[in-house]
């Protein structure tokens, strides 16, 4: 009985050992640049830089909608799902990123 769980455990590790040390591919529609960075790499820094020098900020919660201090979403009621916010409560305005 040992011995079938010692031959599990080692094609397991040499299973991920394989996938570990196995060659990242690239899509072949996102070449890497010579700086090391992709074209939507590029982008997205641009586009961070630009918004960033406009004074203008975004700001992100993970699960502002879902729970709180001191509530959470009915569920069983969906009219309360999205509609209570800490944040809202304490800037009148919901984040921008969510």
């Amino acid at each position: 009985m040992i011995r079938k769980y010692t031959r599990l455990l080692q094609l397991i590790v040499i299973t991920l050992m394989t996938i570990a040390c196995s060659e990242k591919k690239i899509k072949p529609d996102d070449p890497i640049g010579e700086n090391g960075r992709t074209e939507r790499t590029e982008n997205l820094l641009k586009n961070l830089i630009a918004q960033g020098d406009s004074g203008v900020y975004m700001f992100g919660h993970h699960d502002d909608t879902m729970y709180g201090l001191g509530w959470r979403a009915d569920y069983e009621n969906d009219s309360t799902v999205g509609t209570m916010s800490d944040v809202q409560s304490v800037c009148g305005d919901l984040p921008s990123v969510m």
